[in-house]
């Protein structure tokens, strides 16, 4: 009999040693390749980041046909001057799923083919606790993106032919000071890129615009000094405004990149002249 318990109390024990710990990365300059593990700022899960950090790291699925997933659970930047922005695909020429900065918690980001990019800086001076977020891969989601299949490209593809969306209606006095919303269903599928394409650098809140682009025009009078766009149903969508009365005399005012479908910056104070957006 005892030596039955002491067989057991061995199995017992070799049993506990083979629970497997998860692997975890700090950001790097460096490429993974992993469907399971923990992800931090560059000082790990003990301290705050440091200054002037620039890193990219990628990470890419190790199981066929499956995408890597980040799930984040803490999230902490210096507001406005340290920026995570996360790339869907294995470099950062890749679309972008979204910038962060503060303390707003980037949620659940997934891959559509295989690899996420992470890209991470910070300023000279001013650092936080950074992020934790774990690693994880699930079967590649499939694109819900209609495709062009050879069909005219809209009748707005060019700046020339910008949709002209007339008067925005104008702000109520203060303290409301807000217009009502115009709403326009509309889309960019087999639109081509403009020649010559001028793109905007410095873009809301952290980029330049994607060059070249399908891109599509509008026109509109502005009320106010302040303009809302918001802009659901792309995958990376990205907005530039110009002033001017025509195309050919067009002064670049600003531009935002959004993340993850949506894009919902304030685009800033603007002259109250016709502007054109694309």
């Amino acid at each position: 009999m005892e030596k039955i318990r002491l067989l057991v109390t061995f199995l017992i024990l070799t049993l506990c040693t083979n629970v497997a710990i998860a692997q975890n990365y700090n950001i790097s300059n460096s490429n993974v390749s992993t469907c399971s593990g923990n992800f931090f700022d560059s000082n790990g899960p003990a301290g705050n980041y440091f200054n002037n950090e620039n890193y990219v790291m990628t990470f890419c699925s190790s199981v066929s046909g499956e995408c890597v997933r980040l799930s984040f659970s803490a999230f902490e930047l210096e507001n406005g001057y340290d920026f995570l922005t996360v790339y869907n695909g294995p470099n950062t020429s890749s679309p972008i799923l979204g910038t962060f900065t503060g303390t707003n918690l980037p949620g659940l980001l997934t891959a559509t083919s295989g690899c996420l990019t992470i890209e991470f800086t910070s300023d000279f001076t001013g650092r936080d606790n950074g992020w934790e977020a774990s690693l994880s891969c699930v079967p590649c989601p499939a694109s819900n993106c209609p495709s062009c299949n050879g069909g005219a490209p809209p009748a707005n593809d060019a700046c020339a032919s910008a949709m002209n969306l007339g008067a925005l209606p104008a702000p109520a006095a203060c303290p409301n000071g807000v217009g009502a919303w115009t709403n326009i269903n509309t889309t960019n599928i087999c639109a081509t890129a403009e020649s010559p394409y001028t793109t905007l650098t410095g873009c809301q809140p952290v980029g330049n615009m994607a060059s070249p682009a399908a891109d599509v025009w509008y026109r509109f009078n502005i009320t106010g000094p302040t303009l809302n766009i918001n802009i659901a149903g792309m995958q990376t969508p990205n907005i530039g405004l110009y002033a001017g009365n025509n195309c050919g005399n067009l002064v670049g005012r600003g531009c935002a990149i959004g993340g993850g479908g949506i894009l919902t910056p304030p685009l800033g104070d603007w002259l109250q002249e016709p502007t054109i957006s694309r």
